[in-house]
Protein backbone atom coordinates (compact mmCIF):
# COMPACT_ATOMS: atom_id res chain seq x y z
CA UNK A 1 0.00 0.00 0.00
CA UNK A 2 3.01 2.39 1.00
CA UNK A 3 4.57 2.19 -2.36
CA UNK A 4 1.25 1.67 -4.14
CA UNK A 5 1.70 -1.68 -5.67
CA UNK A 6 -0.69 -4.29 -6.35
CA UNK A 7 1.58 -7.03 -6.81
CA UNK A 8 5.25 -7.34 -5.38
CA UNK A 9 7.83 -9.15 -4.16
CA UNK A 10 8.64 -8.32 -0.31
CA UNK A 11 12.26 -8.92 1.67
CA UNK A 12 12.69 -8.51 4.84
CA UNK A 13 16.55 -8.37 6.55
CA UNK A 14 17.57 -8.32 10.20
CA UNK A 15 21.12 -7.80 11.36
CA UNK A 16 23.11 -7.02 14.24
CA UNK A 17 24.77 -4.22 15.16
CA UNK A 18 26.76 -3.99 18.18
CA UNK A 19 23.45 -4.43 20.59
CA UNK A 20 21.51 -2.62 18.19
CA UNK A 21 19.01 -4.81 16.23
CA UNK A 22 18.24 -3.42 13.30
CA UNK A 23 15.50 -4.19 10.23
CA UNK A 24 14.54 -3.40 6.88
CA UNK A 25 12.04 -4.11 4.18
CA UNK A 26 12.03 -3.68 0.67
CA UNK A 27 9.22 -3.88 -1.97
CA UNK A 28 10.03 -4.59 -5.84
CA UNK A 29 7.29 -4.66 -8.37
CA UNK A 30 7.09 -8.11 -9.27
CA UNK A 31 7.24 -8.88 -12.88
CA UNK A 32 5.03 -11.90 -13.55
CA UNK A 33 6.28 -14.82 -17.11
CA UNK A 34 3.67 -14.68 -20.17
CA UNK A 35 1.62 -17.83 -20.40
CA UNK A 36 4.16 -18.43 -23.55
CA UNK A 37 7.29 -18.95 -21.10
CA UNK A 38 5.42 -21.26 -19.07
CA UNK A 39 4.82 -23.11 -22.06
CA UNK A 40 8.32 -23.36 -23.11
CA UNK A 41 10.19 -23.73 -19.77
CA UNK A 42 13.24 -22.32 -18.66
CA UNK A 43 16.39 -23.58 -19.95
CA UNK A 44 19.61 -24.54 -17.01
CA UNK A 45 22.98 -25.43 -16.90
CA UNK A 46 25.16 -26.82 -14.19
CA UNK A 47 27.02 -24.08 -12.25
CA UNK A 48 30.72 -25.07 -11.75
CA UNK A 49 31.60 -24.21 -8.37
CA UNK A 50 30.52 -26.74 -5.62
CA UNK A 51 28.07 -25.58 -2.93
CA UNK A 52 29.89 -26.36 0.41
CA UNK A 53 27.35 -26.04 3.64
CA UNK A 54 26.47 -28.20 5.92
CA UNK A 55 22.65 -28.85 5.37
CA UNK A 56 21.91 -27.89 8.91
CA UNK A 57 22.66 -24.44 7.95
CA UNK A 58 20.81 -24.95 4.47
CA UNK A 59 17.38 -23.52 5.53
CA UNK A 60 19.16 -19.73 5.77
CA UNK A 61 19.56 -18.95 1.99
CA UNK A 62 20.80 -15.24 2.77
CA UNK A 63 24.11 -16.50 4.73
CA UNK A 64 25.66 -16.46 1.62
CA UNK A 65 23.67 -15.18 -0.99
CA UNK A 66 26.61 -14.12 -2.73
CA UNK A 67 27.13 -17.44 -4.14
CA UNK A 68 23.18 -17.59 -5.47
CA UNK A 69 23.42 -14.41 -7.11
CA UNK A 70 27.42 -15.56 -9.09
CA UNK A 71 24.97 -18.60 -10.31
CA UNK A 72 22.35 -16.68 -11.54
CA UNK A 73 24.56 -13.88 -13.14
CA UNK A 74 26.24 -17.17 -14.55
CA UNK A 75 23.44 -18.66 -15.91
CA UNK A 76 22.13 -15.81 -17.61
CA UNK A 77 25.55 -14.85 -19.16
CA UNK A 78 25.11 -18.75 -20.74
CA UNK A 79 21.50 -17.98 -22.40
CA UNK A 80 19.90 -20.27 -19.30
CA UNK A 81 17.37 -18.84 -17.21
CA UNK A 82 18.59 -20.86 -14.16
CA UNK A 83 21.83 -22.01 -12.67
CA UNK A 84 21.62 -25.82 -10.82
CA UNK A 85 23.58 -26.30 -7.97
CA UNK A 86 26.06 -29.30 -7.08
CA UNK A 87 27.49 -30.00 -3.22
CA UNK A 88 30.56 -31.32 -2.65
CA UNK A 89 29.58 -34.57 -3.49
CA UNK A 90 28.40 -34.00 -6.65
CA UNK A 91 24.70 -34.44 -6.23
CA UNK A 92 21.96 -32.07 -7.42
CA UNK A 93 20.99 -29.50 -4.66
CA UNK A 94 18.73 -27.07 -5.93
CA UNK A 95 18.60 -23.54 -8.87
CA UNK A 96 20.37 -20.48 -7.67
CA UNK A 97 16.61 -19.05 -6.92
CA UNK A 98 14.25 -22.43 -6.63
CA UNK A 99 13.92 -25.81 -5.75
CA UNK A 100 13.65 -28.57 -8.55
CA UNK A 101 11.45 -31.25 -9.18
CA UNK A 102 12.12 -34.66 -12.06
CA UNK A 103 9.84 -37.13 -12.95
CA UNK A 104 11.33 -40.45 -13.60
CA UNK A 105 9.42 -44.09 -13.66
CA UNK A 106 6.17 -41.85 -13.31
CA UNK A 107 7.51 -40.79 -9.46
CA UNK A 108 8.34 -37.28 -8.62
CA UNK A 109 11.41 -36.61 -7.13
CA UNK A 110 13.76 -33.94 -5.35
CA UNK A 111 16.88 -33.42 -3.65
CA UNK A 112 16.65 -34.64 0.16
CA UNK A 113 17.11 -31.67 2.29
CA UNK A 114 20.06 -33.44 3.19
CA UNK A 115 21.56 -32.71 0.18
CA UNK A 116 21.99 -28.90 0.89
CA UNK A 117 18.86 -27.55 -0.56
CA UNK A 118 16.24 -25.02 0.98
CA UNK A 119 12.90 -25.93 2.36
CA UNK A 120 11.01 -23.98 -0.18
CA UNK A 121 7.29 -23.11 0.87
CA UNK A 122 6.66 -24.17 -2.63
CA UNK A 123 8.58 -27.18 -2.37
CA UNK A 124 6.38 -28.65 0.77
CA UNK A 125 3.19 -27.31 -1.29
CA UNK A 126 3.97 -29.08 -4.29
CA UNK A 127 5.12 -31.94 -2.25
CA UNK A 128 1.50 -32.13 -0.58
CA UNK A 129 -0.26 -31.35 -3.58
CA UNK A 130 1.71 -34.71 -5.35
CA UNK A 131 0.37 -36.53 -2.47
CA UNK A 132 -3.40 -35.60 -2.63
CA UNK A 133 -3.26 -36.38 -6.42
CA UNK A 134 -2.20 -39.74 -6.27
CA UNK A 135 1.60 -39.37 -7.39
CA UNK A 136 4.19 -40.96 -5.37
CA UNK A 137 6.96 -38.87 -4.29
CA UNK A 138 10.46 -39.09 -3.04
CA UNK A 139 13.00 -37.43 -1.63
CA UNK A 140 17.22 -38.59 -1.69
CA UNK A 141 20.29 -37.83 -3.77
CA UNK A 142 20.11 -36.95 -6.88
CA UNK A 143 22.82 -36.53 -10.08
CA UNK A 144 23.51 -34.60 -13.43
CA UNK A 145 22.26 -37.98 -15.18
CA UNK A 146 19.40 -38.30 -13.08
CA UNK A 147 17.89 -35.04 -14.23
CA UNK A 148 19.60 -35.37 -18.26
CA UNK A 149 17.60 -38.62 -18.19
CA UNK A 150 13.69 -37.24 -16.60
CA UNK A 151 10.61 -37.59 -18.20
CA UNK A 152 9.94 -34.30 -17.25
CA UNK A 153 11.49 -31.46 -14.84
CA UNK A 154 10.14 -28.24 -13.40
CA UNK A 155 11.59 -25.65 -10.56
CA UNK A 156 9.59 -23.95 -7.97
CA UNK A 157 9.71 -20.75 -5.67
CA UNK A 158 6.78 -18.15 -4.80
CA UNK A 159 7.19 -16.06 -7.32
CA UNK A 160 7.27 -18.23 -10.56
CA UNK A 161 5.13 -20.80 -8.84
CA UNK A 162 5.84 -24.42 -10.62
CA UNK A 163 8.26 -23.70 -14.11
CA UNK A 164 8.54 -26.54 -16.48
CA UNK A 165 12.38 -27.07 -17.28
CA UNK A 166 12.95 -28.36 -20.54
CA UNK A 167 16.27 -27.60 -21.10
CA UNK A 168 19.34 -28.84 -19.14
CA UNK A 169 23.17 -28.36 -20.01
CA UNK A 170 22.23 -27.47 -24.03
CA UNK A 171 20.40 -30.80 -24.08
CA UNK A 172 15.96 -31.30 -24.26
CA UNK A 173 14.28 -33.13 -21.10
CA UNK A 174 12.33 -35.65 -23.07
CA UNK A 175 10.31 -34.40 -25.36
CA UNK A 176 11.26 -30.50 -24.04
CA UNK A 177 8.33 -29.42 -23.49
CA UNK A 178 5.66 -29.61 -19.92
CA UNK A 179 5.02 -33.01 -19.36
CA UNK A 180 1.80 -34.49 -17.93
CA UNK A 181 2.75 -34.48 -13.95
CA UNK A 182 4.39 -30.84 -14.11
CA UNK A 183 0.57 -30.26 -15.87
CA UNK A 184 -1.59 -31.55 -13.09
CA UNK A 185 0.50 -29.83 -10.36
CA UNK A 186 0.77 -26.37 -12.47
CA UNK A 187 -3.63 -27.27 -12.74
CA UNK A 188 -3.62 -27.78 -8.71
CA UNK A 189 -1.21 -24.85 -7.53
CA UNK A 190 -3.19 -22.42 -10.13
CA UNK A 191 -6.40 -23.20 -7.99
CA UNK A 192 -4.78 -23.19 -4.75
CA UNK A 193 -3.06 -19.65 -5.35
CA UNK A 194 -6.68 -18.56 -6.19
CA UNK A 195 -7.57 -18.56 -2.53
CA UNK A 196 -4.74 -16.57 -1.20
CA UNK A 197 -2.06 -14.70 -4.05
CA UNK A 198 -4.95 -13.50 -7.28
CA UNK A 199 -2.29 -11.87 -9.09
CA UNK A 200 -0.01 -15.34 -9.17
CA UNK A 201 -2.61 -17.09 -11.20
Amino acid sequence: KENKLKGGRIRLAAWRQGWQLHFAVMVIPRLAFSENVYRRGFSAGVYPRRFNRPFQLAKVKSLDYKFFIRAYEYALKNDHQEAILLNTGGQVVEGSRSNIFYVKDRRLFTPALSCGCLAGVTRQVILSLAKNLGIKTFAGEATVADLQNSREAFLTNALVGIMPLTYFNGHKIAAGQPGPITKSLTKSYKKLSQKYCTFLV
